[in-house]
């Protein structure tokens, strides 16, 4: 069973790869209060944290191939707001989860994505 924020974040994914110019510009509209810091954050930013910080714990194949290939549709829209973006993501070295141990049962998939530079 999917997580909230999975869920929430797979319903942006799949409008950015459909509309990616408007939710880029939707998203930086919206401001998120930060009642801890009071300060304000743009909805893109507040995304884009649980976004790249859950991405390693998706569940489903479906989910992460979707996610990975909105995060590939906003990378090559090369806009400034996203390539001076400063997010919170995922560092496996402060996990505790043991990486290197191949489990029996385990698939691992390749997914390829052409990216021009």
């Amino acid at each position: 069973m999917p997580s909230t924020i999975q869920s929430l974040i797979i319903v942006f994914a799949r409008l950015i790869i459909l509309f990616p110019k408007e939710i880029l510009s939707f998203l930086m509209s919206v401001k998120v209060i930060d009642t801890k810091t009071n300060t304000n954050k743009s909805g893109l930013k507040v995304l884009m944290d649980k976004w790249l910080l859950h991405q390693p714990s998706f569940k489903g194949l479906y989910f992460k191939n979707v996610t990975l290939q909105a995060l590939v549709c906003l990378f090559n829209m090369k806009d400034n707001i996203i390539e001076t973006l400063m997010v919170i993501g995922f560092n496996p070295s402060h996990s505790k989860a043991s990486i290197g141990k191949i489990h029996r049962n385990t698939y691992y998939h390749l997914i390829l994505f052409n990216i021009f530079l």
